[in-house]
């Protein structure tokens, strides 16, 4: 329970998809266990952000120095990714692959052998979208 203090959240309230908002509210994430439950409050503060219906969604304030799930999850590949080819590609940096991430997420197109491999981690981790 002492991780949900202090620690806030912004409720939305409205049609995500259409990208409108009716109303938001701010709460602790003490008043979102009470509630919605505590599994919603772990939930969010391990996502960062939880879908409670198509009209209802609750995003966490985020600590400073603290990274979204995307932020994360993009780390995380840029590093299995150089894992996987840093002994093929001795000149490979994680700055270069974290540079060639952002352009491919941002919609570039990958260069070279590490970037097609970088490519496919972040399409098959939901980051970037497949192009047919």
């Amino acid at each position: 329970m002492t991780e949900l203090k202090g620690r806030y959240a912004d409720y939305f309230y409205g049609d995500r998809e259409a990208k409108t908002i009716e109303r938001t509210h701010r709460m602790s994430l003490n008043a979102i266990s009470r509630d919605f439950g505590m599994s919603i409050a772990r939930d969010l503060l391990q996502n960062k952000e939880v879908l409670l219906s198509n009209k209802q969604w609750l995003i966490l304030e985020l600590l400073p120095g603290e990274k979204t799930k995307e932020e994360s999850l993009k780390k995380e590949l840029i590093k299995a990714t150089y894992l996987d080819l840093k002994e093929s590609y001795s000149a490979l940096t994680l700055d270069w692959l974290t540079e060639e991430a952002d352009r491919l997420i941002a919609g570039g197109q990958p260069s070279g052998g590490p970037g097609m491999f970088l490519n496919r981690y972040l399409t098959e981790g939901g980051l970037i979208k497949e192009v047919d």
